[in-house]
């Protein structure tokens, strides 16, 4: 009859343990940079555009940005363009960013080229401007130009 107090005492005592500890890890748990963060991307002369912008971490400690710029879509499609290398400066709110990529890319295909499709290739240099929370929140500013004009300026603003 003592052995059931006893075992019912150490089944009690290691279910709150492992309460205990289960919460303490998702308070302690660390903000990742890499990943996904939906969110909007707004050209005072083109509109919005809903994407995620993706972080990806590399070997050497700096990360690639992947982002969706709103561009006059008419019947084109457009890729994606990922800025390389992008440097994180770390804070106590978060990270600081800027980065100038030469030779960033973007590959539209024609909608009427559906048979062969043809990609055409459009280089800009990239000027990339933000700030990432560790609560989460991405924001940026990115300026496109092409010999030194102006093409495209870009803001996003979205949540892990």
């Amino acid at each position: 009859m003592k052995i059931i107090p006893s075992i019912l005492l150490a089944a009690v005592t290691l279910l709150s343990a492992t309460i205990v500890s289960c919460s303490k890890d998702d308070d302690n748990a660390a903000f990742t940079v890499a990943g996904s963060y939906p969110g909007t991307y707004v050209s005072p002369t083109l509109g919005t555009r809903e994407d995620a912008s993706i972080i990806t971490a590399n070997d050497n400690g700096t990360y690639d940005i992947s982002v969706t710029p709103v561009i006059p879509r008419g019947d084109s499609e457009y890729s994606r363009m990922v800025l390389r290398n992008v440097k994180l400066l770390e804070t106590e709110e978060g990270y600081l960013f800027e980065a100038e990529e030469a030779g960033a890319k973007i590959v539209s295909y024609a909608a009427s080229d559906t048979k062969h499709r043809n990609p055409n290739i459009i280089e800009f240099t990239a000027h990339l401007n933000g700030t990432l929370n560790k609560t989460g929140a991405l924001s940026f500013t990115l300026h496109l130009n092409h010999a030194n004009t102006v093409l495209w300026d870009f803001e996003f603003a979205g949540k892990k």
